[in-house]
């Protein structure tokens, strides 16, 4: 956690450094990139807390009737121009019949765009994200695919440990703390859903969300 909290910081540190040695002008762009490094570290910190709050059971969750499908295909509408800013095709298949489920919107829209923010992260330009979903078993199963460079075997069953990342097969410039899909599991544990990982059909990565639907559609 002090590595990860340090790395922005240092660079922070630096670029106000530059600045007041008169090394570098206050310009847009370098108040810009200090910027990027203070978000970096909100996004940390915040990410840090929920999962202290979660270790101590005191993670807030609120479930009502929510449309789980309609959420995500919204999620990925509001991604969908960083997509195609990096090169990279958004692909959202048909809704499914039934996607009613119990669950808190606000901790759902976390869980989704930190899946796609990794999407986003790690999958090579050129290639596709893929959101889907079906329901079976009185369930639904919201998937999300990605495309080339996939994720080493033994690397699946490590993908939700903090602090946890891939080799460089699977990395870019501006990787993560690393804390991302370790929230995702919390959070959607807390609502009594399940997150699996899985070589995509597509290349990359699968991500797999699994929760209940609401009794009212399960008839």
């Amino acid at each position: 956690t002090s590595h990860e909290l340090r790395t922005p910081l240092a660079v922070l540190r630096a670029q106000l450094e530059a600045i007041q040695d008169g090394v570098r002008q206050p310009t847009p762009q370098a108040i810009d990139a200090m910027g990027r490094q203070v978000r970096s570290l909100t996004r940390l910190i915040d990410e840090l807390y929920a999962l202290a709050r979660a270790d101590v059971g005191a993670l807030e969750c609120r479930r009502e009737a929510l449309d789980l499908w309609a959420l995500a295909a919204t999620e990925a509408g509001a991604f969908a121009a960083r997509f195609q800013a990096a090169g990279i095709a958004p692909d959202i298949a048909e809704a499914p019949a039934r996607s009613r489920v119990l669950a808190d919107p606000d901790r759902m829209r976390q869980v989704l765009a930190n899946l796609f923010e990794n999407s986003l992260r790690y999958t090579a330009a050129g290639g596709t994200v893929r959101l889907a979903a079906h329901a079976d078993a009185g369930r639904l199963h919201l998937l999300l695919d990605d495309s080339a460079p996939g994720v080493p075997d033994e690397a699946l069953s490590r993908l939700s440990e903090r602090f946890y990342r891939v080799d460089a097969s699977r990395s870019r410039e501006h990787g993560g703390a690393g804390l991302g899909l370790a929230l995702c599991r919390r959070l959607l544990e807390a609502q009594g859903a399940t997150l699996a990982f899985a070589h995509s059909p597509l290349g990359g990565l699968r991500v797999t969300i699994s929760l209940p639907l609401d009794g009212k559609e399960t008839a």
